[in-house]
């Protein structure tokens, strides 16, 4: 018997798409990831940009030629607070797409290292010391332009973007006590202020 278990959150469809963007554009934060892969070429091919938020989490595919305009528009609203964990390569990828870099971000590995943390701390042990929840990174070298992507590769992908929100609040109630919680927003987005940066290639296969 085939396996027939559908895929949890993946958007394929330029209407299915629309429709988790409408759905969560009322909302004033989201949570932000990318997949994507460098095999070939210095330059980033976007395979997947997660989303979530307090209405709905969604994995959208981006190689099947779909209209992305409401995903770009809610990306680069500047209303909308965005928060990445190690923001840098996600930016980068939407710069080489759209031309421009999204306001209003938090990067979770820069707060973190606000609080004391190594500034190259990883988003598994921040989400264990902060909300003790243990997650994988098994998928990590996963090839992400191959189709059809199976289950463990989307519970992957959707696994860290989940909790950004809840770790941006563990980390924004801990920099306020400290004062410090606008030096995080500062620091995020100084991140590429240098456009020559995006296109280093001593740093593209990092």
């Amino acid at each position: 018997m085939h396996n027939t278990q559908k895929l949890p959150n993946i958007l394929e469809t330029e209407d299915s798409i629309n429709n988790f963007v409408s759905k969560i554009s009322s909302t004033n934060t989201i949570g932000l990831d990318t997949e994507f892969v460098r095999i070939r070429t210095y330059y980033p091919k976007l395979c997947l940009v997660q989303i979530s938020s307090n209405l709905g989490t969604g994995c959208i595919d981006c190689l099947q030629r779909n209209n992305l305009n409401k995903v770009w528009q809610l990306i680069f609203n500047p209303n909308k607070l965005k928060i990445f964990h190690s923001a840098r390569q996600d930016l980068e990828i939407l710069f080489l797409i759209k031309g421009q870099i999204p306001e209003n971000i938090f990067d979770t590995q820069i707060a973190a290292a606000l609080l004391g943390y190594p500034p190259q701390v990883g988003i598994k042990q921040l989400l264990k010391d902060e909300l003790n929840i243990e997650i994988s990174k098994t998928e990590t070298r996963s090839d992400w332009s191959k189709r059809p992507l199976d289950l463990k590769q989307i519970e992957y992908a959707l696994e860290d973007v989940n909790h950004l929100l809840n770790l941006h609040n563990a980390l924004k109630n801990k920099l306020k006590e400290k004062e410090r919680y606008l030096w995080a927003m500062e620091d995020s987005s100084r991140i590429l202020t240098n456009e020559k940066e995006l296109f280093n290639p001593d740093s593209a296969w990092k």
